[in-house]
């Protein structure tokens, strides 16, 4: 499906909500508007049902809350200065505490659960995470979804998170309910890989050009550096092509240096390499880092070399 951003004139038919899952390698989306779906994703190695369940990592959800319109977009003008078309409130429920209730909507228009118990009576079920988005802003243009120009068109949006408490276990399946709607969206649990990172490093650090002599038994210093979503201080399972980083006696355990060294604010790397065993060969022209974050995702980092002394 195309998204497409045009000018036009619209009218309210209801609110809309894209869920985002939180990693790239293992997204999920499901767009929501008052109970319809317009178009899900699913995470890699996974499949949505037409009515869902749709997918999640454990971490969070991350979301697009829009407002949707109809009609003609021809003659639609764009609000200026852009406006706040408020903000929505989404409650999050196990499916397992939702066994044995029924939905009810109380007073102040909110729709939610209550279980009937012996000696307390009507017991409301609290969610297990309740967050309200930011304010849902207007667009300069409005965003249409599918082939008809009167359909799926969002006009205010805004970026939402919604953080799940720790403990999901995959498999573990959510209700998702605006807290004025008594029509909730399934979503399931999944085991999300981590993030793969792209690393900035730099071979030899101070030289313009990386000259490497493939059969040296001199080590090499290499600086990789962090930026604000990763500390390459404490990477770990470190390789330059084949090689191990060195592992220094204690007396020049200080060559191993673990701190700022761009001045960027963010703690950097120097691991020390030997050429020969990178397998570095004279045709290469990069070589690459492989590594693993604190976190467990993977890292990699790529730098031109210039092999010399080859014959």
């Amino acid at each position: 499906m195309n998204v497409r951003r045009i000018l036009g004139s619209a009218v309210v038919l209801g609110a809309v909500v894209t869920l985002v899952a939180g990693v790239r390698e293992a997204s999920a989306r499901v767009t929501l508007h008052e109970g319809y779906v317009t178009e899900t994703f699913a995470p890699e190695g996974f499949t949505d049902g037409p009515d869902g369940p749709y997918q999640t990592c454990a971490d969070k959800i991350i979301g697009r809350l829009g407002f949707q319109y109809g009609g003609n977009p021809d003659n639609y003008v764009p609000p200026s200065p852009l406006v706040s078309r408020g903000d929505v409130t989404y409650r999050i429920f196990r499916d397992d505490q939702l066994v044995g209730a029924r939905k009810k909507r109380f007073q102040d228009g909110a729709s939610g659960y209550v279980k009937d118990d012996p000696v307390l009576g009507e017991v409301v079920v609290p969610p297990i995470v309740e967050v309200k988005s930011p304010p849902v802003m207007s667009l300069p243009a409005i965003e249409i979804w599918g082939a008809s120009p009167s359909q799926y068109v969002i006009a205010a949006a805004t970026d939402l998170e919604i953080p799940l408490p720790p403990g999901l276990a995959a498999g573990t399946t959510l209700q998702v309910q605006p807290y004025f709607s008594s029509i909730p969206r399934t979503m399931i649990v999944v085991d999300c890989p981590p993030p793969s990172i792209t690393a900035r490093m730099d071979i030899l650090p101070g030289f313009a050009t990386n000259y490497l002599v493939p059969k040296s038994p001199v080590p090499i210093p290499v600086d990789i550096f962090g930026s604000k979503d990763f500390d390459a201080s404490t990477v770990t399972d470190l390789r330059l092509g084949a090689a191990s980083p060195l592992v220094w006696p204690r007396r020049l355990a200080a060559l191993d240096i673990r701190r700022d060294l761009n001045g960027d604010g963010f703690l950097d790397r120097r691991a020390w390499f030997v050429p020969k065993q990178t397998t570095v060969k004279c045709a290469d022209r990069t070589l690459t880092l492989t590594a693993r974050s604190a976190t467990g995702a993977p890292v990699t980092a790529v730098n031109p070399v210039r092999p010399i002394l080859c014959r």
